[in-house]
């Protein structure tokens, strides 16, 4: 009898040990719940997230943090292709996360990881250094993760050990709105003028003169569509009116000639 209340107390000893240890290792800021498997399957497919050691092409920014040890993570985009990039606090390249998402996206350090958010999936996915995924849940639709969203992950500056992080615009002045493409990222030492990190402003200059000229094409082919299919319309319709003013005079003429037989 002692035997088994002994076994019991450990049994139940194990029970509360291993209940109260935290069932996921997200430990972001948004409210989460758990996601079906067959979720976590398809969207795990669809995010093709790998990691690499080599240093991408450097874009502007649409997001960014810095952890407690102030490496700096940078995400960047090429149309649905995005990419986190991680550097050191003197911006030497660590590693980077490239991953597939159709909608706006955001994310934020988890400890050592990095969680990534992609809102049309309202999905969270924690991704280690070598690209382990190490948890995937739902964040839940609600207003204090929306405002999360726009105002944590989406800040434009950070403060980490006395250390100020600043997105900036072509301008070099800071944003107001949030989520965007800067091409700055500056930094601002305790003692220290502010420097600048990353750099990519003539990229961004190039990249906004080749846009205007894709939409000043877009737009001229438009017009002259438009123009072709105006002209088309406007012959056509032409010579509608020709044929059926024709028609009207053979009909008076048949009429006429008619009338002048009966005489």
């Amino acid at each position: 009898m002692k035997a088994i209340r002994t076994i019991f107390i450990f049994f139940s000893f194990f029970c509360i040990i291993f209940t109260s240890m935290p069932a996921y290792a997200y430990s972001g800021g948004m409210k989460t719940e758990e996601m079906p498997k067959d979720e976590q399957e398809s969207i795990i497919k669809g995010a093709c997230i790998n990691v690499f050691n080599t240093e991408p092409e450097k874009k502007p920014i649409v997001c960014f943090d810095v952890n407690k040890d102030n490496f700096i993570a940078i995400a960047t985009e090429i149309n649905i292709n995005k990419c986190i990039s991680v550097y050191s606090d003197d911006m030497v390249f660590q590693y980077r996360i490239n991953f597939i998402c159709t909608g706006a996206f955001g994310f934020e350090w988890n400890g050592d990881d990095i969680a990534i958010y992609f809102v049309r999936d309202r999905a969270v996915i924690l991704v280690d250094k070598i690209g382990n995924i190490k948890n995937i849940r739902t964040y839940l639709d609600c207003l204090e993760n929306e405002n999360y969203y726009n105002y944590v992950l989406g800040a434009t500056e950070r403060s980490v050990n006395g250390i100020k992080y600043t997105l900036k615009t072509d301008s070099k002045k800071k944003p107001l709105g949030r989520f965007g493409l800067y091409p700055y990222l500056c930094v601002t030492r305790p003692g220290e003028e502010e420097k600048t990190l990353y750099d990519v402003s003539e990229q961004k200059v190039k990249s906004d003169s080749l846009r205007n000229k894709q939409d000043a094409l877009f737009c001229a082919f438009v017009l002259i569509v438009v123009c072709f299919t105006w002209i088309i319309t406007y012959n056509l319709h032409k010579k509608r009116k020709t044929e059926t003013e024709r028609a009207w005079q053979q009909i008076l003429m048949q009429s006429n000639k008619n009338t002048k037989d009966q005489k």
